[in-house]
């Protein structure tokens, strides 16, 4: 681990221990621009609407394509019943100059990643 990256790691943590620092992809730690930040942010926001829309599309199946899609039987009522999303979602974006690209979202339901 490199020096910067060890110092980052120690000062928060707290807020890594449920990972392997050593491990993980991040080898420098930048200072980001209050303006890349709220970029990020709205490209958060417009993912969010698509999986918004997700979940609408999602309520409309039946039970037997929920379980299908690997989602618990104990999650099923939350599904069709909850006027909330049946998850919330990680996203990592990557930032190349003025462009913010989407690299990946998880979504999570009940402890089921899909």
């Amino acid at each position: 681990m490199n020096d910067v990256r060890h110092k980052f790691y120690q000062q928060h943590q707290d807020i890594f221990s449920w990972y392997d620092a050593d491990e993980y992809a991040c080898y420098e730690v930048l200072m980001v621009a209050p303006e890349t930040i709220e970029k990020i942010k709205q490209a958060a926001t417009r993912v969010w609407q698509v999986l918004n829309h997700a979940a609408l599309v999602m309520k409309q199946f039946d039970e037997r394509t929920l379980i299908e899609f690997d989602y618990p039987q104990s999650t099923l009522r939350l599904i069709k019943n909850n006027k909330q999303v049946p998850f919330i979602a990680r996203c990592d974006f990557a930032v190349v100059g003025d462009n913010i690209y989407l690299l990946e979202c998880n979504t999570e339901a009940n402890g089921v990643t899909n």
